[in-house]
This record gives structure tokens, sequence and C-alpha cells, in this order.
């Protein structure tokens, strides 16, 4: 099984259709997950991500919408850190290590 570290900037990418690189990024994604690869990610990608998108989308709620969908992804493992301060990234739009 071949399994790939991606970061937040990929993710944001393939979650946000407004980003310059969602088709390129949703392709390939699409294309490994049909292929049977994982993806593999510290815990704080997901105050990462919540950060980002509620940034860009002035929208914390639709950050932690999509926080609640990646981590029902079975293909997403996330390598546990301390995601204590996801919320908090997402209300305040921090930037990832920042909410730790």
């Amino acid at each position: 099984m071949t399994v790939f570290v991606v970061d937040a900037s990929l993710w944001v990418a393939r979650l946000l259709p407004k980003d310059v690189f969602h088709q390129t990024v949703n392709q390939w994604m699409d294309v490994q997950r049909e292929s049977g690869a994982s993806f593999l990610a510290p815990a704080w990608l997901l105050s990462e991500i919540a950060g980002v998108v509620s940034r860009r989308t002035q929208s914390p709620d639709l950050a932690m919408s999509v926080i609640e969908q990646l981590q029902l992804l079975p293909e997403l493992q996330l390598v546990e850190m301390d995601a204590r301060f996801t919320h908090l990234a997402a209300k305040l739009g921090l930037r990832g290590a920042d909410a730790y």
C-alpha cells in the first residue's frame, strides 16, 4: 500500500473550489485514492486546515464542517499530537502550529 504525507495546502486546495490548484489536486488525490493509497498527517493538520478555511471563507462554521468531513475519511490517517485546539484555530483563524 502506498502512503503519502499530504500537507494542509493540498487539502485546502482540494476542499476550496476557488483555490488555484483545486482541479489539479482533486485529480491527483482521486487517482491516489482509486489506487488504494492512504494519506498520513500529524493531527495538527486539522487545525491548520480549520484556520485556513476560516480565514479564506470568513466562516468558522464551514471550517468546522470541513474538519468533521475530513475526520470521516478512512484513507486519512492522523498521527495524534494534540488536537485540543482545532476549534480555537477555526474560531480565530490561526495558522497551523500557532493553535498549539
